[in-house]
């Protein structure tokens, strides 16, 4: 039996067809290997987005988180302001309460002394019960002082006055400077006299708190209370021939300068 021969036609068509066919089956493999790259670029694009916003949401708690951490922390910050506040004026309450009745006390003292009290040391006194009482102490000296200065012995208080040279040298270039008939009516020691008085004309009661000589035993100190004041005020004295005097200071005469300077000036009673 003879087996059919295939013409040369027919090999050639037919490896034509095989041709096409393999040819078309390489383009379609082609074609879906560029599906999947595109596929894989768009999920690993998704991916990308995923984590991004996973990333931002991380942020954003974290931020909330912190936010909520310090608000925490202010709010527990002002608890603590107040409440250390609301201490101190409660604080302050309880000292001025407490201030108050001391004054109250003192007052109701203070009183009852200048009703009957007539010794400096033990509590205030009303300047007119002052006396002359010399100058063999500091605190006699200035009782003395009181006394001349409300009754207007101006001889005895002249001797209670001891200007410092800067003081004395300030107050005769004032009085040289006055007008001829003004400058006979004053001296150095009357315009001293001036500083005291203006001082005591605004109290109406005093206490000596205390008295300190200084190791020279030439120079003390004398602390004062005045009524309706707090505070407390001192008196500089210095030893002379003939007892203690008040020393009057270079700033202490500026201060008389001050006050009658410009104005017209009587010096009294001679």
């Amino acid at each position: 039996m003879k087996t059919p021969m295939i013409s040369a036609k027919f090999k050639v068509a037919l490896l034509a067809v095989l041709g096409l066919a393999g040819a078309a089956g390489l383009v379609l493999v082609h074609l879906d290997n560029v599906r999947l790259r595109v596929r894989v670029a768009d999920l690993r694009r998704g991916n990308a987005q995923v984590r991004q916003l996973q990333e931002e949401n991380r942020r954003v708690k974290e931020l909330v988180a912190r936010t909520q951490a310090d608000a925490q922390g202010a709010g527990e910050a002002n608890r603590a302001e107040i409440a250390r506040v609301t201490r101190e004026i409660a604080e302050l309450e309880k000292r001025a309460a407490e201030r108050h009745a001391a004054l109250s006390v003192q007052a109701n003292a203070d009183a009852a002394a200048m009703a009957s009290n007539r010794d400096l040391r033990q509590g205030l006194v009303r300047l007119e019960h002052c006396q002359n009482v010399g100058r063999a102490t500091p605190t006699a000296a200035f009782e003395t002082l009181v006394w001349a200065a409300m009754t207007g012995d101006e001889a005895t208080l002249a001797q209670l006055l001891r200007f410092s040279p800067a003081a004395r040298a300030k107050a005769e270039a004032w009085l040289a400077g006055l007008p001829p008939e003004t400058r006979a009516q004053w001296t150095v020691e009357k315009l001293g006299g001036l500083f005291y008085s203006n001082i005591l004309t605004a109290v109406s009661a005093l206490q000596v708190t205390g008295e300190s000589v200084e190791s020279d035993g030439e120079s003390a100190v004398v602390g004062l209370r005045l009524a309706g004041s707090g505070g407390q005020e001192k008196v500089k004295f210095k030893l002379g021939p003939n007892g203690w005097q008040v020393a009057v200071s270079e700033g202490q005469f500026d201060s008389v300068r001050r006050r009658i300077n410009g104005l017209p000036v009587s010096a009294g009673k001679k």
